[in-house]
């Protein structure tokens, strides 16, 4: 179980950094949140 979570947020931290590599700083969270739901 400890394994799979460690799997898990090693994914979605992943997709947080390339989120925010494409948008940039600066933006408002509303548009980082819908950026990573539409990447998940």
């Amino acid at each position: 179980m400890h394994y799979y979570r460690e799997i898990e947020t090693y994914k979605i931290i992943g997709i947080c950094m390339e989120v925010h590599r494409n948008l940039g700083p600066g933006l408002l969270e509303v548009v980082y949140k819908d950026a990573f739901r539409n990447r998940i």
